[in-house]
């Protein structure tokens, strides 16, 4: 599952991402206001949303380490 998520948060921008977990927080707030009986979807909807957001940041944080002068490798 940990591999999906990794590929569909590279496929993401981070707008996308944060859009993603802006709708399900809205989505979970308001089932829980109205007692929804899939509370529970959209709660695990949250958790994921908010994994995607983390898997990207991290992957972009790792990208820009390794773009940087200190991990430069010239091949020759």
């Amino acid at each position: 599952m940990i591999e999906a998520l990794v590929m569909l948060s590279s496929l993401m921008s981070t707008n996308d991402c944060i859009n993603r977990l802006e709708d399900a927080i809205s989505s979970y707030r308001e089932a829980e206001l109205l007692g929804s009986e899939d509370l529970e979807d959209r709660k695990a909807e949250l958790v994921l949303s908010s994994h995607l957001l983390t898997l990207h940041i991290r992957s972009e944080e790792h990208t820009s380490e390794l773009q940087s002068l200190a991990y430069l490798v010239c091949r020759l």
